[in-house]
């Protein structure tokens, strides 16, 4: 995320989502690069970034009081200056180089004291029998992942090498697989960075990405596990919203998943993806991709648990979205209101009709009241029933 115009306007959309007590959010998750610096030039020419700990802890702000919101970490939050004597990351202005993962620790001052947000390495959380979510870390899987390491043990408080900390991972990830798996039917997994992706820059469709080549064996052994469940992950990373298949071959088998990418919280879009990319297979080592959706806009991901399968929508938040929606809020509150003044037009009438009428019609109306009751608690039962998360 980044405090601005895209953050406002996605906050917007999300709160009013979450303000519809008929169809409550479970809780909202947070899928990694939390905060952007902002990028700089010195007299040489060379790239700064510059770290503003007021904005920071502003877009933090701008999250909802509520439901709980599990936020996990993106590689940009695990950056720090590697090398001391020429800087590239600075706290404030150019004469403050950062020191000992500062865009990381000033996340966690920030939260502090707001009760609702976690930020986490890995969650697991139920939520129905047969419907089990992981939040993972998916920087750790990077080629250059080592450069993470101080910043990981600062986190974790720990004295971790590299491969003690994706063995640490995965023991969590198999443990909550394997509780679960007798009744398990879908595994929803949210990490930072796509598994595989297609990226446009300059006009041109650049090579899949697969940038966490090292997380393969991790998915490998999942599905070694739960082979008969249905897979979904969603991610971040890429700075649109994509639909799209990703098939990993598994000795003779074949895992499916089915990838929802929403690097969409706020920050500078990517370039757009041509329409001739869709339904195209591409392919890196044993790793393929077909985008089967694409969309160029700020939003976040509802994934809905009502029948045996998760539904997933985009719900787009820009300017020009915002703006039709209030148009359709004004739209249907004059249609309320006419419809109101109906209503009390033909009350009106029937008051004028003979008292023996007036009863039959007050006998009628009780009796639709009545199930109109029972459908409204009926409705209640079932909204109850369904299970809905965000995801931005």
């Amino acid at each position: 995320m980044q405090n601005g115009n895209a953050v406002n306007d996605v906050m917007t959309v999300m709160k009013r989502k979450i303000a519809d007590r008929a169809k409550p959010v479970d809780f909202i998750s947070v899928a990694g690069d939390n905060y952007y610096p902002k990028k700089s030039t010195d007299e040489n020419g060379a790239k700064k970034k510059i770290i503003s700990p007021k904005d920071l802890d502003n877009g933090f702000r701008e999250l909802p009081d509520e439901p709980e919101i599990y936020m996990i970490l993106g590689n940009h939050d695990l950056e720090t200056n590697n090398d001391d004597e020429q800087p590239t990351l600075f706290v404030n202005d150019k004469s403050n180089p950062e020191t000992e993962c500062n865009i990381m620790t000033l996340q966690q001052d920030s939260i502090k004291n707001i009760s609702n947000i976690h930020f986490e390495l890995f969650k697991a959380v139920l939520m129905r029998d047969d419907t089990l979510v992981l939040m993972i870390d998916t920087s750790m899987y990077e080629d250059e992942a080592n450069e993470y390491l101080e910043c990981y043990n600062i986190f974790l408080r720990e004295d971790y090498s590299l491969a003690e900390l994706r063995d640490y991972q995965e023991d969590l990830i198999m443990n909550a697989v394997r509780k679960y798996q007798r009744e398990l039917k879908n595994l929803i997994l949210i990490g930072h960075h796509p598994i595989i992706a297609t990226k446009v820059k300059n006009g041109k469709v650049k090579k899949p990405l697969n940038d966490i080549p090292f997380f393969t064996p991790v998915l490998a052994n999942i599905y070694e596990t739960i082979p008969d469940a249905k897979f979904y992950y969603l991610c971040a990373d890429l700075h649109l919203y994509q639909k799209g298949i990703v098939e990993i071959e598994m000795d003779n088998e074949m895992m499916r998943i089915e990838q929802h990418i929403v690097g969409t919280g706020g920050t500078k879009l990517d370039d757009e993806i041509p329409k001739s990319e869709l339904n195209t297979v591409r392919a890196r080592g044993s790793v393929s991709y077909t985008m089967l959706e694409g969309q160029r806009s700020n939003g976040f991901l509802e994934c809905e648990l009502l029948g045996d399968e998760p539904e997933f929508r985009f719900h787009k938040a820009n300017a020009a979205e915002l703006s039709r929606r209030r148009a359709r809020n004004t739209r249907r509150r004059e249609k309320q209101t006419r419809g109101r003044a109906r209503k009390r037009q033909r009350r009106t009438k029937t008051r004028s009709r003979t008292r023996s009428r007036t009863r039959s019609r007050n006998r009628l109306r009780t009796a639709k009241s009545y199930t109109r009751a029972k459908s409204r608690t009926k409705s209640k039962s079932k909204s109850r029933s369904t299970r809905r998360i965000i995801t931005v």
